[in-house]
């Protein structure tokens, strides 16, 4: 979790690996924020890893999903995190049985979250 005091807005920062079996491997980083009670879903950035004949490559790309180089892949992951302040938060998800977050439609899920993200807390 981080606070940009510029936009004054806060952004969870999570990331994911995507495996495509043992050759190929995905990070991925993404944001995520709400703003003016909209969710909004960042894509920043990610690195892409596939193995060849024992060789292993690396491809990288920006928010836009252009390839970068792996100097500016670095600069993006250290820009994002100077950008503002990291704070430790605790978001309260509302329990629910599987099937019910099944049958919530994407406005339903959307308020669950909103409502869910406007009462957390910093530590």
């Amino acid at each position: 979790m981080c606070y940009n005091d510029k936009d004054k807005v806060y952004y969870y920062l999570f990331d994911d690996v995507i495996r495509g079996g043992i050759y190929e491997v995905s990070w991925n980083m993404r944001a995520v924020s709400l703003e003016n009670k909209t969710i909004k879903e960042t894509y920043l950035y990610s690195k892409d890893m596939t193995i060849e004949e024992e060789q292993e490559s690396y491809c990288y790309y920006d928010g836009m999903g252009n390839i970068i180089s792996e100097e500016e892949y670095k600069k993006l992951v250290e820009q994002k995190v100077s950008s503002c302040d990291v704070l430790n938060a605790t978001i309260h998800w509302e329990k629910n049985t599987a099937e019910q977050w099944k049958e919530m439609d994407r406005i339903e899920l959307q308020d669950k979250l909103a409502t869910s993200y406007e009462n957390f807390t910093i530590k």
